[in-house]
């Protein structure tokens, strides 16, 4: 049970309290819980361990029937599984005997440890029985079988009528010995081979085939006979083994079901029921304490709360006259939530107070506002007149100037344009000038090649004459060679001929070289006219060139003027157009006052709207606070 609240606990404390017993409780049962759980978790392990015990030597014992059965069927090639399951074998023996000593049963341990050391035993035998064997031979092919089976043959090879019963006796029955191992079987090979050891002595056949046939067939028998007696005697000693491990198998298996599992199950259900009622105990104990607990703090809760309700709906209601008692308990939070109740409801009665003072003076202040939107209405509608006139004389200078503008960018365009042909112009008389000169200069080549032309006419002339002196010499000479051909008579006659043919040619070459004399002095009569035309033609050229070059110059300094011209242009274009920018700038900003005029206007008309609105809301905040109830103080 909870402390009262005279003990001036809080309600944080007790809730504390509340939750610590809570903790307590769950404490207490999570620990029986626990304990409960630890038994049965006990008794269930304890019953798996059972179960798996049970299942280790039931694997055990599926093991030794497995080794039992795959005996008569090993083989060469199986021996190394054969010994291997014999091995896991004593492993699961060992297993258990370790399994056993959580258990906690000394009957079972024991039976255990003796079913490990049996199964040592019987490892160790089937060791030896396998070594037996393997030296006997698995089949009629190996070890010392196989030579059985060889020296059998050797001795039916050698058979005749005489021997040919004891022969066939011995190879018949020598199948059924290596398969049933039995001691009749031996016998009657033994009578048999001693037959024939009789018919060899009377006959004398020691030293031939027979004789000797017979004697390895003996041999050969003796070891196999006592390499099986020697695997009957390890199966005889095997046999009490194999059967003590059935009976403890059996024991075992009679043990865990009626004492182990049996006791084990009892443990549990013991276990699980003592848990049970612990916890059941546990737990009602937990909850009457909380129930009691929380039904006191419950109760409490609800006084409170009835009081403060009933206060809260007074102050809803507009009564801020009561207050609130108060305990002597400072730790109580309902004591602190009362006396800040008491002060909330004292300032919020101070704040309506002012509240309704405020009321009046703002009446007062929205009746000096009207009256100065008022006058902000009278002045807002004067400055949009003016602004209005401004902006339609702006726009009309505005228009002006940018005909101007327009006008001047046209003479700079015809300025320009007319630079450009004098550009052209120029360039055109520039290449007039430099074909004159490349005139010029062609006719004073030409000039010299003619005077060149003349004088290597002088030098021809020169050859002409040295051309005529040869002629006139030949001729002389021919002359002289047609008086000694006459002199000479009839011999130089032939030679006579020879002159008159070198004086004809004489005479050809002087009329020859008369005609090119006076082809050549016309062609210097042509070269002198063609000398003087072209000195002519020179001063002529070298006047054009002069005149071209004036020109030129002409044409530069008309292109220099309207240079200067388009310069002067272009500065009263951007004279211009900073005029233009200017008035549009004066113009943009006369429409912002008028936007600002505007937004003056609405700004008036929103103060007008707000001011109506604020004289609502103070008949309104007066009509609310008219209903209130304030205290004294």
């Amino acid at each position: 049970m909870l402390p009262t609240v005279n003990l001036h606990f809080s309600w944080k404390q007790k809730l504390s309290m509340v939750i610590a017993i809570t903790l307590v409780g769950l404490v207490m049962v999570a620990g029986s819980a626990l304990v409960g759980f630890n038994r049965v978790n006990a008794s269930v392990q304890k019953q798996t361990d059972a179960a798996e015990y049970k299942q280790l030597y039931l694997t055990f014992a599926n093991k030794l029937l497995i080794i039992e059965s795959s005996a008569g069927d090993i083989t060469q090639s199986s021996i190394n599984s054969f010994m291997k399951n014999v091995e896991l074998l004593v492993d699961s023996a060992n297993n258990m005997q370790a399994k056993t000593k959580g258990l906690g049963y000394a009957d079972l341990t024991a039976m255990a440890s003796k079913l490990s050391g049996l199964s040592g035993d019987y490892f160790k035998m089937r060791e030896k029985w396998l070594q037996n064997r393997e030296t006997l031979g698995f089949t009629s092919e190996d070890g010392k079988l196989a030579e059985a089976t060889k020296a059998a043959a050797g001795l039916t090879k050698v058979s005749f009528s005489m021997i040919d019963e004891q022969t066939s006796n011995i190879t018949g029955t020598q199948k059924g010995y290596l398969a049933t191992k039995s001691k009749g079987d031996e016998q009657k090979i033994l009578d048999n081979l001693a037959a024939l050891d009789k018919t060899v002595i009377e006959m004398g056949w020691e030293t031939n085939v027979v004789g000797i046939a017979i004697n390895k067939y003996r041999t050969a028998f003796e070891e196999v006979r006592q390499l099986v007696s020697k695997e009957v005697k390890i199966i005889d000693s095997m046999q009490p083994i194999f059967v003590e491990l059935n009976n403890l198998i059996t024991q075992q298996n009679k043990f865990l079901d009626d004492v182990v599992i049996d006791q084990v199950m009892a443990d549990a259900n013991s276990a699980r029921q003592a848990a049970i009622k612990v916890m059941l105990i546990a737990a009602a104990m937990v909850g009457a304490v909380i129930f009691i607990s929380l039904g006191s703090i419950a109760r409490q809760l609800n006084i409170q709360l009835k009081h403060m309700q009933n206060f809260l709906k007074q102050v809803a209601e507009g009564d801020f006259s009561n207050q609130l008692t108060t305990s002597s308990n400072q730790n109580d939070e309902f004591t602190q939530l009362r006396t800040a109740s008491n002060h909330m409801v004292h300032d919020i009665s101070g704040v309506i107070s002012r509240v309704v003072d405020g009321n009046h003076a703002l009446m007062d202040i929205r009746a000096q506002l009207e009256k100065a939107v008022e006058q902000l209405a009278i002045t807002s509608e004067e400055v949009e007149q003016k602004t209005q006139q401004s902006t339609v004389a702006t726009q009309q200078i505005s228009i002006a100037v940018n005909d101007v503008a327009k006008r001047s960018v046209d003479v700079s365009e015809t300025a320009q344009a007319a630079s450009k042909s004098t550009k052209t112009g120029g360039k055109v008389i520039n290449d007039c000038v430099n074909s004159m000169g490349s005139i010029v200069k062609l006719i004073g080549d030409t000039h010299e090649e003619v005077v060149n032309l003349a004088q290597s006419s002088s030098k021809m002339l020169g050859i002409i004459d040295v051309i005529n002196g040869l002629a006139d010499q030949t001729n002389l000479l021919a002359l002289n060679a047609a008086i000694e051909s006459a002199r000479a008579g009839e011999a130089g006659r032939g030679f006579s001929v020879v002159a008159d043919e070198v004086r004809a040619l004489a005479q050809k070459t002087v009329s020859a070289t008369s005609s090119i004399g006076d082809i050549i002095k016309n062609f210097n009569d042509q070269s002198k006219r063609m000398g003087s035309l072209m000195e002519e033609g020179i001063k002529l050229a070298s006047s054009g060139q002069d005149n071209a070059n004036n020109a030129m110059s002409s044409f530069e300094s008309i292109e220099d003027s309207i240079q200067r011209v388009a310069a002067e242009m272009d500065q009263v274009v951007v004279a211009v157009e900073e005029i233009s920018y200017n008035t549009n700038d004066i113009a943009t900003q006369i429409e912002h006052i008028c936007a600002q005029g505007e937004s003056t206007k609405k700004t008036r008309l929103t103060l007008e709207k707000h001011t109506h609105q604020l004289s609502s809301q103070a008949e309104t905040l007066g009509q609310l606070t008219s209903r209130f109830k304030l205290s004294s103080n």
